[in-house]
């Protein structure tokens, strides 16, 4: 899986010298505690760029989305982002719309101006 930092072999044809190099390449990842590739890429988009990953919900008791996924999308938003950005970055409707936000971790209600942070779990409210 990507992240890990270590696989299994599951084919029993292989020749040593693939099984070698297979095996050459697990210490590399057990040295360096994976490929490096994810940590690059969270480096680069969480403390370089400075975006946090929030969770929109349609229904932030089931965490689900309107056709019941457990939370289906992950957005990237700038550090200083706010409950309107997230209703921007879903739909310039639901910006238009949007009247407060629920942390649906907390259950606390939050302003539309309130500011977001990483791994926020928050369902948009707007006015019909």
């Amino acid at each position: 899986m990507p992240g890990d930092d270590d696989f299994e072999i599951v084919s029993s044809s292989l020749t040593k010298a693939q099984r070698d190099a297979l095996e050459r390449i697990r210490d590399f990842m057990h040295r360096w505690g994976g490929t490096g590739v994810i940590k690059a890429l969270n480096t680069a988009v969480f403390d370089v760029l400075g975006m946090i990953a929030v969770y929109p919900v349609a229904d932030e008791r089931r965490f689900t989305d309107t056709e019941g996924n457990v939370l289906p999308d992950v957005l990237l938003l700038p550090k200083d982002a706010t409950v309107l950005d997230l209703a921007r970055a879903i739909h310039s409707e639901i910006a238009e719309k949007a009247v407060t936000g629920v942390d649906a971790i907390t259950g606390k209600r939050l302003g539309v101006n309130s500011k977001l942070w990483h791994r926020a779990v928050v369902r948009v409210y707007v006015s019909k």
